[in-house]
């Protein structure tokens, strides 16, 4: 790991388990990003991928555990499912009616994660103390034509058969060669913002933030 040393948390024994048993080496911890067992200042960096969308509390609580955690100047590296207009106009909608009909059959509704538009991530990210220095998307690049996860997570009927993760079949590519032309933030899966944990009474010089979204 060119000289870092990682480590992993996880909240399920059966993933740590099963990690172990691939690679005894492996370094990965079970715990609770809400509820970190690691003293204050303890690391350069926190990465966090698609985590803190998925309590229906809000991502308050993880995300000054990443703060409290981190040395003054750590970065934080955080990305979530982004709030954008195809999910808006289309997706949404059809979860949403999906969701009704499950209430409908008599079956328990269920939360699953969180979508933020880059207002309310940023909002939360600063809240806790952080200093944003950039935002952008998270998914593939607009050069790749056969895989997107935004539009592979979205909608299963666009999802090659039997393919790869991420790969779409050819409705799905023939959709993707359309969207391109559109901003990718319109039908992006993620964002990811990169923070820094502002130091104690101190303020960061002014930073160019490169705003994608």
């Amino acid at each position: 790991m060119k000289g870092h040393k990682p480590t992993g948390i996880e909240y399920y024994p059966e993933v740590v388990k099963k990690a172990k048993e691939l690679d005894s080496n492996v370094s990965v911890e079970l715990g609770d990003v809400t509820c970190l067992k690691f003293p204050d200042n303890s690391f350069d960096a926190y990465i966090s991928l698609g985590v803190i969308e998925h309590f229906e509390k809000g991502p308050e609580l993880a995300l000054y555990e990443a703060k409290r955690i981190l040395k003054p100047g750590g970065v934080a590296f955080i990305t979530t499912p982004y709030l954008n207009i195809l999910r808006r106009l289309f997706s949404h909608i059809i979860r949403d009616i999906f969701f009704n009909i499950i209430c409908l059959l008599g079956k328990e509704k269920y939360f699953w994660e969180y979508r933020f538009t880059k207002n309310e991530l940023t909002r939360y990210i600063e809240d806790a103390g952080f200093e944003i220095i950039y935002t952008g998307i998270d998914d593939y690049n607009n050069n790749e034509k056969n895989r997107h996860i935004g539009l592979w997570g979205d909608f299963f009927f666009l999802r090659q058969t039997n393919g790869s993760h991420f790969e779409l079949n050819k409705l799905g590519r023939i959709i993707l060669r359309i969207m391109t032309i559109l901003p990718p933030s319109w039908y992006c899966s993620g964002i990811i913002v990169v923070a820094i944990n502002k130091k104690d009474n101190d303020i960061l010089p002014a930073q160019s933030v490169t705003d994608q979204i």
